[in-house]
């Protein structure tokens, strides 16, 4: 087992905090937060595999500086913890989020710095031109993808590798059908609402609609892509309580709870809920995620 340098500390507090509504909301989050299986745990491997061909097994002996990964957006931590696991050389860890309870769940798993602030005030918060490795991992739902890749651009040390996970919109017709369906062209003022609602938190977030368009955006930052992986996991939700427990408990929609920030969480959560309520099950969809490693461009 590699040895970490860094130990579990306080967060350092540099720059101005997200909004303590984001905050309480990642907070309840954290509750039913498991990255340690499903989806994320079959991603976590594979970025493992990749980061362990990147950065092969050194001796114990070895008199070299550990690897400095930070990870923007930690939740859980059970990605720095598989890495403190299977990347057999030491390593110095910090973990960044905008939720103190993640950063509980993040700090009784790894021995990390943790960080408590966004992900686009990153580079205000950890040492820049610092990190061999900065992971940023299904955070774009709530970070604009510019944002990020400018902190990422500040945070690299030089030859320094940006590990980008996010989900697509590819695979996901079934949904666009059950909602074009049973929201938007529905008579009813209430399921008309409902769609507006979807649509406004969709537009708010930068996860791309495929591949390309993310493509397209890291070329425009300066970057070039070293290595593509996309995974596709076929998913059913038999019941609205199984695609309540997915979007809700789960996290995978926390975006669209926190769209409107005034409201109390629970009035959020029954939103979604009467939203759920319209579609139709069984409900089959592709849950589509490309894995991205990233650089710098050659200059050129």
């Amino acid at each position: 087992m590699p040895n970490s340098s860094a130990s579990t500390g306080a967060a350092r507090l540099s720059a101005p905090l997200a909004s303590p509504a984001a905050a309480r909301l990642h907070d309840q989050v954290a509750a039913g937060y498991r990255s340690d299986s499903g989806i994320i745990a079959r991603k976590n491997r594979q970025v493992l595999e990749s980061l362990a061909r990147r950065w092969p097994a050194q001796p114990a002996a070895a008199e070299k500086p550990p690897l400095r990964i930070a990870d923007l957006g930690v939740g859980d931590g059970a990605l720095l913890g598989l890495l403190h696991e299977g990347l057999q050389r030491p390593l110095q860890l910090s973990g960044l989020d905008i939720s103190p309870a993640m950063l509980r769940l993040a700090g009784a798993r790894v021995p990390m710095t943790a960080v408590l602030g966004p992900a686009e005030q990153a580079a205000a918060l950890l040492p820049q031109h610092s990190f061999d490795l900065l992971l940023s991992h299904y955070i774009l739902a709530y970070v604009p993808l510019s944002a990020l890749l400018e902190q990422a651009k500040q945070l690299l040390a030089p030859g320094g590798v940006l590990s980008l996970v996010s989900s697509t919109h590819e695979g996901a017709e079934p949904l666009r059908e059950q909602y074009e369906q049973r929201l938007r062209g529905s008579w009813h003022p209430l399921r008309r609402w409902l769609a507006r609602a979807i649509e406004q938190a969709l537009a708010s977030s930068s996860v791309p609609e495929r591949f390309e368009l993310l493509r397209a955006e890291l070329e425009a930052a300066g970057l070039c892509l070293l290595e593509r992986q996309t995974l596709r996991d076929p998913l059913v939700f038999r019941s609205r309580q199984e695609a309540f427990d997915f979007i809700v408990t789960e996290g995978w929609g926390a975006s669209v709870l926190g769209h409107f920030p005034r409201l109390p969480l629970r009035c959020n959560r029954a939103l979604v809920a009467a939203a759920l309520a319209q579609c139709q099950y069984p409900m089959s969809w592709v849950h589509s995620t490309e894995l991205l490693l990233i650089g710098r461009a050659p200059a050129a």
